[in-house]
């Protein structure tokens, strides 16, 4: 999932793991916004 998320926004897997280094992999802003918040309704969805 972590491979897919980091894939998916562009981002290297030692910032999101660790909060270390650099995050960026250039991504629009608006793009990712858009991802994260499919992701979070998939598993609220999944939750109710």
């Amino acid at each position: 999932m972590i491979n897919a998320i980091c894939s998916t926004l562009k981002i290297k897997k030692e910032w999101l793991v660790n909060g270390e280094g650099e995050m960026e992999e250039t991504i629009e802003t608006s793009q990712s916004a858009k991802v994260l918040a499919e992701l979070y309704n998939t598993n609220l969805s999944g939750k109710l």
